[in-house]
């Protein structure tokens, strides 16, 4: 998702026929009068006014504005504020797209408790988790919470929203349970490897010995990582919990340091150690050619990019791939199939193995968790546990 821009403010004008000054937002003139003091005061207070609407027209009175109209201002707000987390941005706004096909037209000010409930009520098709469909709700409820604070629409509307409980465990139908996640045994993993690509294989090998969160690694660059110490270490500055203001470091131990180190030799400065393009050139290398010596490359037929770093969503649809290939070679061979296993499996299976070696608060330091109860679920409390963790395990 590119950055958004930052509108620009337009400028204050004079209009000599009828004397008055004038801004021009949205294409409608807003006159500030005759007074040129009074006029740039009017000026700064409706151009501030403008920017905070990110650049949008004034919104209807509180009791005529859309359901559709409050997400649109929404969606300008929150592209600015998820700009460091794209993907989270677009996750958000595909919930949203069933919500606004049924309530799009509505004015927001009439959507109240039972239409929440009834929204809701189309979401247990028994097949999504009890605890997905309480997220949506709560997303929808968050948007009309923000709706107030901008003073689109009424407090009250909110107020009566926030009155509609989640549903409970044993007392919700038409919903499952959350699958709790368990670890994954390494010898289903180690299959596995074979057939994926050399950058996946390796940030696959590097997760199991770190413990870290894929979305934490994958723009890794060698200018990242200190090797200074005995236990290299890498501080990541976009994590999940960056915008609570917390430090999140990274520390690889031998085991991790023999997978960086060839990457690191031979990465270009700048490029990210676990790349695409690199699998790119790995399948162009394999592939037969019949090409001249001398004769120039056929010009690419498509305008597709290839980025230089993977984002989580092409990892783990690297590694469903993965496990498809290797099942279908089990099926020829007759041996029985690998369970499915996903990224997060991962990191469950690092901290029981540093749980049940080195105790639950190095766990907790290893994984980056402020509190204990979070690494119990599993199976940032110090930086020495952690090191103590990567020389141990890493």
């Amino acid at each position: 998702m590119p950055k958004p821009s930052t509108p620009k403010a337009p400028k204050l004008c004079f209009h000599k026929g009828k004397n008055l000054f004038f801004v021009r937002l949205n294409g409608e003139a807003l006159y500030l009068g005759r007074d040129e003091d009074e006029a740039k005061r009017r000026y700064r207070i409706a151009v501030a006014e403008w920017w905070n609407r990110g650049g949008l027209p004034e919104p209807p009175p509180p009791q005529q504005i859309t359901v559709a109209q409050v997400f649109d201002r929404w969606t300008v707000h929150a592209q600015e504020y998820y700009q460091n987390n794209p993907g989270h941005f677009e996750s958000i706004k595909a919930t949203y797209r069933a919500f606004l096909d049924v309530y799009k037209s509505m004015p927001a000010a009439d959507f109240g408790p039972l239409a929440l409930k009834s929204y809701r009520t189309g979401l247990c098709d028994g097949e999504t988790s009890r605890t997905t469909v309480n997220m949506k709700v709560n997303a929808i409820r968050r948007v009309f919470k923000w709706a107030v604070s901008e003073e689109l629409i009424p407090p009250s509307v909110f107020e009566a929203l926030a009155t509609v409980e989640g549903l409970r465990q044993g007392r919700a139908h038409g919903v499952k349970e959350p699958t709790p996640v368990t670890d994954v045994r390494w010898e289903h993993v180690e299959a596995c490897l074979p057939f994926m690509p050399s950058p996946v294989a390796d940030l696959v090998r590097l997760l199991w010995n770190c413990g870290a969160r894929v979305g934490e690694v994958v723009n890794l660059t060698a200018r990242d990582i200190d090797t200074s110490g005995p236990v290299w270490t890498a501080t990541i500055t976009a994590h999940k919990t960056a915008y609570k203001g917390r430090e999140r470091i990274l520390c690889f131990g031998k085991n991790c340091q023999s997978i960086l180190k060839p990457r690191m030799m031979s990465a270009p400065i700048g490029r990210p150690l676990f790349s695409p393009l690199e699998s790119i050139a790995e399948r162009a290398d394999s592939a037969p050619t019949h090409r001249r010596e001398g004769q120039p490359e056929t010009p690419r037929k498509s305008d597709r990019r290839i980025n230089a770093a993977y984002d989580v969503h092409a990892v783990n649809r690297a590694v469903a791939r993965s496990i498809a290939k290797c099942n279908a070679r089990r099926e020829e061979q007759r041996l029985a199939p690998i369970p499915h296993w996903h990224l997060h499996q991962l990191r469950h299976s690092f901290a029981t193995r540093t749980r049940n070696t080195l105790g639950l608060e190095a766990a907790s330091a290893a994984l980056g968790h402020s509190d204990l109860e979070v690494t119990k679920i599993y199976a940032h409390l110090d930086r020495a546990l952690a090191v103590k963790v990567a020389e141990t395990l890493g």
